[in-house]
């Protein structure tokens, strides 16, 4: 349980996530990578997770859907092999 007020806001978050009770999840990245998820339930208790396996878990059993995410996605197509290169090529043994 998080009893300390100062979580961070859910708009703001790497990711967030609502539940169809009022509930609402997010998780925050920091710079170093770290992540902590936060959940706030119907009643408005805050709860915060330094363990982010722990935090999914509760988030899927609690059926929420994803609302947001600042995940990085590429849109670039993946770059041509160099010349030479025989990744996913079939060795001629099994012609």
């Amino acid at each position: 349980m998080y009893d300390e007020g100062d979580e961070t806001d859910p708009a703001d978050s790497f990711s967030a996530y609502t539940g169809s009770n009022g509930g609402q999840a997010w998780l925050d990245r920091a710079p170093d990578g770290t992540l902590t998820g936060w959940v706030r339930d119907s009643t408005g208790q805050v709860w915060r997770y330094t363990d982010p396996d722990a935090w999914v878990i509760d988030v899927d059993g609690a059926h929420m859907t994803r609302t947001h995410s600042q995940a990085e996605a590429s849109t670039e197509p993946p770059a041509a092999a160099p010349p030479g290169d025989n990744r996913g090529v079939q060795d001629s043994m099994f012609q």
